[in-house]
């Protein structure tokens, strides 16, 4: 008996094991906040969480460990006989694991949510937060980002750039002092093209697209396009000033009748005023991606061609008023 509760009632159907000697209340948490807590109830002396959970800690708040972060594994899980379904710990389905870096000799084994890497953690690459202790932002992006598709990679370092977590400069400085991280070529690659300007995680896979799929230079990213009479019409997801193109990622938000209309009236206006315009979804930027690229070199080639003393538009100014 623990905490006043047998074996028994904790075998019931109303309390679920979050993982070994761990047990919740209810079903299996997706929240980021109480899964954290369940596994910092379990770090050794000396060991913090990392990736998606230490960058989610430190203000990226979009990192909360859905399954469209794609991760893969650093450590494999132990072969264990099959055990009934109530029994198991697995982490709550679609969810990705919280990585936890440890030393080499810390007596904790990987579990289905939990993945541990045992790449040697100073002491100064550790904070605290809440009594928690966590890895660094830098060196918590690059453990992400090393395990991801490159524009996911590209999406998890703008987000965390949006939340402040980190910053371009320190990731890059972080690489650059550690030359023999996994994957450090691809890495500088994707900070290249890094920009916490960008609003959702689509937006920057789509830019991933615009750029290495499409072979397009690296667009403007949210700036302000207004008319000859200084009239704002809008600020486009991305944007070639040089073709005129603008590309636009249409969430399940644009679905709604009234969006919707309003996303037709913005590409008229930007039509009418010489501007192509290249809309995606989510299954363009994966399941029809390579029709995506074709629309969007083919748009790109159109806006080249065009007469530019017809142009309407302008792209206004970083800082101007």
């Amino acid at each position: 008996m623990t905490a006043g509760i047998s074996d028994y009632e904790l075998r019931g159907p109303l309390w679920t094991r979050a993982m070994q000697g761990l047990y919740r209340w209810g079903e299996a948490s997706r929240e980021p906040a109480e899964r954290v807590a369940e596994v910092a109830a379990l770090l050794p002396d000396g060991a913090a969480i990392g990736g998606w959970a230490s960058l989610w800690a430190q203000g990226a708040d979009e990192l909360d460990g859905r399954a469209d972060l794609r991760v893969a594994r650093v450590s494999r899980l132990p072969r264990s006989r099959a055990a009934p379904p109530r029994t198991r710990s697995p982490a709550p389905e679609g969810l990705t694991p919280i990585l936890v870096c440890v030393g080499r000799g810390a007596r904790i084994r990987p579990r289905p949510e939990i993945d541990l890497s045992r790449r040697q953690l100073a002491d100064h690459e550790i904070i605290e937060i809440g009594g928690v202790p966590y890895v660094r932002a830098p060196r918590s992006a690059v453990d992400l980002m090393s395990r991801q598709p490159p524009e996911l990679a590209l999406a998890s370092i703008d987000a965390a750039i949006r939340g402040e977590a980190t910053s371009v400069e320190a990731v890059a400085s972080y690489l650059v002092s550690h030359p023999r991280i996994r994957g450090r070529p691809t890495l500088l690659r994707v900070l290249r093209l890094a920009d916490g300007r960008t609003r959702s995680r689509p937006e920057s896979v789509m830019r991933w697209v615009w750029v290495k799929d499409a072979g397009l230079p690296l667009p403007l990213v949210n700036r302000s396009i207004c008319d000859a009479e200084g009239t704002l019409l809008g600020e486009p997801d991305l944007l070639d000033d040089e073709a005129g193109l603008v590309g636009e990622f249409d969430g399940s938000g644009h679905r709604e009748i009234r969006q919707h209309t309003a996303d037709n009236i913005r590409e008229e206006f930007f039509e009418n005023l010489g501007l192509e315009v290249v809309r995606a979804t989510s299954i363009d930027l994966w399941q029809r991606r390579p029709e995506l690229v074709q629309r969007i070199q083919a748009k790109y080639q159109r806006g080249l061609a065009r007469d530019r003393s017809r142009d309407g538009w302008y792209v206004v100014s970083l800082g101007a008023p």
